[in-house]
């Protein structure tokens, strides 16, 4: 059986050492570490920055493609509403009575001269003037 006996020469020369050369690198790991926990929480911070940033771009964009659409919607009925008035004033049907096109929404009063109307007058107009001499509407 072999004992080990520890004197205090060897403790002093072999041990004391040992434990400064470690606890020396446990403060340089530590020391290694706090600046790695630095650089993180920069790059971190950075990133952050950096994500705002996109962030702030992409709400202002979003915003301005809110906007665009609104107005093309607007324009889109602003169209919509130009394209039927053109429809309504110059899609053309067949008046029953001369057998010549006019514009829809608006009534031949059947005089003839040379084979042509006298004039047009629009739905309003002619309500007007039937109201006044008191004539039958049509279908009445």
């Amino acid at each position: 059986m072999v004992t080990v006996t520890l004197d205090y020469g060897l403790v002093s020369s072999v041990v004391i050492p040992l434990l400064v050369v470690l606890s020396f690198f446990l403060f340089m790991c530590m020391m290694e570490y706090k600046q790695d926990l630095e650089l993180t929480e920069r790059q971190r911070k950075r990133k952050h920055k950096e994500y705002m940033e996109y962030f702030d771009k992409y709400l202002e964009l979003q915003n301005r493609y809110t906007a665009l659409e609104k107005q093309y919607k607007q324009r889109a009925i602003d169209l919509a509403g130009l394209a039927r008035d053109i429809h309504n004033e110059y899609t053309l049907e067949t008046c029953l009575n001369c057998e010549r096109y006019h514009r829809k929404e608006q009534y031949c009063i059947h005089k003839r001269l040379k084979g042509k109307c006298e004039y047009m007058i629009s739905e309003k107009t002619l309500s007007r003037l039937l109201d006044e001499n008191k004539l039958p509407r049509k279908g009445e």
